[in-house]
């Protein structure tokens, strides 16, 4: 039976009118999520993560291929340093990654310290960590066996010098050193230096894996570019060769 009430206004019509009810008593029988609900918004919520990691993940190779970019400036200034101070005359690959307290000697059989070294830091130390951390691409996953010093990936072109004398070639002495590859990006396990097409192929292609097609390269005037490493192996004399 429906609820009545007297109203003032039903008094002079002789009628009444509903019990209004309370707008702000809750509802009964609120319905929750149902199974296929939550599973859509878990779905969702899933795919916004992975959205995030692929945005993240590529915004630290981003960051990391500056990195290697910055490696290879400060590269190309030791480089230019190194050559100052010999005439003019370009540094080789012969032992360009060592790192040791023996004095540098490029007369002897084994040179001992890298000369580089000496233009990182005047403290000596600080020089070998400096050189130590520039000497791999920060891209590629790098890690030393215990005991030893982590591995370097970037490689010289053993094609622009004259071995096995240490500092020989002389920029004029090449045909366009703007187009010659000098010093360049290379993977885990890459040896100090190129000599051939096959390392290109080995060990270079694969680290441009890294850098979205390409790989960082300083040229036998010490500027820095990123280069199709596909193009090294078609171009091999342009690119290679004195």
């Amino acid at each position: 039976m429906e609820e009545r009430v007297f109203h003032p206004a039903g008094f002079l019509s002789n009628q009444f009118i509903p019990l209004m009810k309370n707008p702000l008593q809750p509802k009964k029988n609120r319905r929750g999520f149902t199974l296929v609900e939550l599973l859509v918004v878990i779905a969702i919520l899933v795919v916004l993560a992975l959205v995030g990691f692929a945005a993240a993940a590529k915004i630290r190779t981003k960051a990391k291929t500056v990195q290697c970019i910055q490696n290879m400036r400060d590269w190309s200034i030791v480089f230019a340093r190194c050559s100052q101070d010999r005439n003019g005359r370009l540094p080789t690959p012969l032992n360009w990654a060592a790192i040791s307290n023996t004095p540098y000697n490029a007369t002897a059989p084994n040179p001992g310290r890298s000369p580089f070294v000496d233009y990182w830091s005047d403290n000596i130390q600080e020089a070998f960590a400096m050189q130590l951390k520039k000497r791999s691409c920060p891209c590629l996953d790098v890690k030393a066996t215990p005991g030893t010093n982590p591995p370097p990936t970037y490689m010289m072109n053993w094609r622009l010098s004259r071995a096995p004398q240490y500092l020989e070639m002389f920029e004029t002495d090449l045909t366009r050193p703007a187009a010659k590859i000098f010093f360049i990006d290379g993977n885990v396990g890459a040896p100090f230096r190129i000599s051939s097409k096959n390392e290109i192929t080995k060990h270079i292609i694969p680290a441009s894996e890294k850098h979205g097609g390409k790989v960082n390269a300083v040229f036998a005037d010490l500027h820095v570019a990123p280069v199709d490493p596909t193009e090294l192996s078609k171009k091999w004399n342009d690119f290679m060769l004195p």
